[in-house]
């Protein structure tokens, strides 16, 4: 058994020092969110509350297995506020569905008086576009990244 020196006990004591200190940074980092539990996106939504999405993001269902992006504006020719027009015009959305079975794109359509348009069904869910937004003004061009879309979905017998 070898006896130490006094240096070589201070040694040690800030060797062991800087370990413990080392070790207290990375937990308090990971505590302070170096990690996150929710899905990539961190977005979620609930069947049935209706929730809302901006160009390009993604939601995910609390239910598990289901993902919903809104991938795109189709078209736009919803009559402008301060306008007269022959039609109404509508708002075609793009979404692409993840789901544990694979993926599916639809288009979801806001016509006004039409609401069967803005309603699709894929598997056991009802995917329902309740709401495109901002509204045209006239004059004004919608940058693609400005857009929200408001929407539920369902489950079929409920």
């Amino acid at each position: 058994m070898s006896i130490l020196s006094v240096g070589q006990v201070v040694f040690i004591n800030k060797i062991a020092m800087r370990t413990k200190l080392i070790f207290l940074a990375l937990s308090l980092g990971l505590l302070l969110g170096g990690f996150n539990c929710d899905n990539e996106q961190g977005k979620t939504f609930q069947v049935g509350q209706n929730f809302e999405l901006a160009l390009g993001e993604a939601a995910a269902c609390d239910c598990g297995g289901l993902t919903i992006t809104f991938t795109d504006v189709l078209e736009d020719s919803r009559c402008p506020t301060g306008v007269e027009c022959v039609w109404e015009g509508q708002a075609k959305i793009q979404f692409q569905l993840k789901m544990e079975d694979g993926e599916e794109t639809i288009e979801l359509i806001r016509r006004a008086g039409h609401d069967e348009l803005a309603r699709d069904t894929v598997g056991n869910d009802i995917y329902n576009l309740l709401e495109v937004s901002p509204y045209p003004e006239e004059g004004k061009e919608i940058p693609k990244e400005n857009y929200r879309v408001e929407m539920v979905v369902k489950q079929l017998g409920n």
